[in-house]
């Protein structure tokens, strides 16, 4: 039951289930109009109330107003187990949904991508050049993570990338959480450059990445399908349970580091704490009331990116202060190489000028050694 506003005639709209794809095919029939409206992931966007992917309907009432609104709805998606959160219907804000989200979202998102894009192929550009591992690290994790923001960004719900085919976005979701996580920890590894007695260290994050990767496969939906409910619960709490502990570890080698009076520790800690509570927040957002109505689920959103972007100017601060330092290493490598050539050096033209009179006169010596004395 809706009923309309007390004071002037309104337009209201809700929204079926979470993102765009809730449900296939989606009837709406209003008691007080003779029109039907169709929405689902199955409806053409022509066909749709609001000319999005996102399963909208709206009501319009005459001031006070009062209508009944029946749903039919038709096909989920296998790996949508919780039908009661798919069938809850959403009050939205029109304005919102028709302005906000396709214009200033889409606006907001080619700025992050084109700003994460600059570093990929800066640091992309350095591993060629220099072969630091390094670099190769902090492209793969910056253009996983990328993938994540793209599949996950808050538009994407209402203009999916791949509207027909759900599950290679999922997939693609997945993919770039796993290389997002394989990324940092390399990375972590290779820029605060762990000593050689923490290889048992070293070994046990490479463990812990394929157990990720096992974790990630079970949640690909090409395999989740065939899981039954009470597998399928316990991949999703190990996996999230598996993602924290994979944040925590390079604040846990960083904190280390800083004992260690690594003086580039501190970007690297800061960088991942930043990145931390921004993801905690996002994560912990939809728990309270205020989430669900008007762009708190967008703030949450560019929380996350602002914590992800401030990441990345971090590390790259820090790698760049990083290869200053090897270049002065570098630096010194060769003048002790050039020293050490200009000893030895010196030391065979010493030994040459000693060699040759000494040389004479042992063979002189040899010469007169069986000659009689003279009287």
């Amino acid at each position: 039951e809706v009923i309309g506003h007390a004071q002037r005639d309104s337009t209201f709209v809700f929204r079926i289930g979470r993102g765009a794809l809730s449900c296939k095919f989606a009837t709406i029939y209003l008691s007080n109009s003779t029109q039907i409206q169709l929405t689902g992931s199955d409806v053409p966007i022509a066909q749709k109330p609001l000319k999005t992917y996102a399963n909208y309907f709206t009501v319009s009432l005459k001031k006070q107003e009062q209508a009944s609104v029946y749903i039919n709805i038709k096909g989920f998606y296998p790996y949508h187990r919780d039908k009661a959160e798919r069938l809850t219907i959403y009050h939205s804000d029109k304005h919102l949904e028709e302005t906000f989200v396709p214009q200033k979202a889409i606006y907001w998102n080619g700025i992050l991508l084109g700003t994460v894009l600059i570093p990929i192929l800066y640091f992309l550009t350095l591993f060629f050049i220099q072969r630091e591992k390094m670099h190769l690290f902090y492209v793969i994790m910056v253009t996983s993570a990328l993938l994540v923001f793209i599949f996950n960004l808050p538009n994407n719900y209402i203009f999916p990338i791949f509207p027909t085919n759900p599950d290679l976005s999922r997939t693609i979701w997945w993919i770039g959480v796993y290389f997002t996580i394989f990324g940092l920890l390399k990375f972590t590894i290779a820029y605060l450059e762990l000593p050689k007695h923490w290889q048992k260290g070293i070994q046990l994050i490479n463990n812990w990445l394929i157990f990720k990767a096992v974790l990630v496969a079970l949640e690909i939906p090409y395999i989740s399908y065939y899981l039954p409910d009470f597998l399928l619960t316990i991949v999703q709490f190990l996996q999230r349970i598996s993602t924290f502990l994979s944040l925590l570890v390079p604040v846990i080698l960083g904190v280390m580091a800083m004992r260690r009076n690594n003086k580039l520790a501190s970007y690297f800690l800061i960088a991942c704490i930043a990145f931390i509570l921004g993801s905690t927040f996002h994560t912990l957002a939809p728990l309270f009331p205020w989430y669900e109505y008007g762009n708190h689920p967008l703030i949450a959103s560019y929380v996350l990116y602002s914590s992800f972007l401030a990441m990345l100017i971090l590390l790259a601060i820090g790698t760049g202060h990083k290869m200053n330092l090897l270049e002065r290493k570098k630096t010194q490598a060769n003048q002790l190489k050039e020293l050490d050539a200009l000893k030895s050096k010196l030391y065979t033209n010493i030994t040459h000028e000693f060699r040759t009179p000494l040389t004479v006169i042992k063979g002189m010596s040899e010469g007169i050694k069986d000659h009689v004395k003279a009287v």
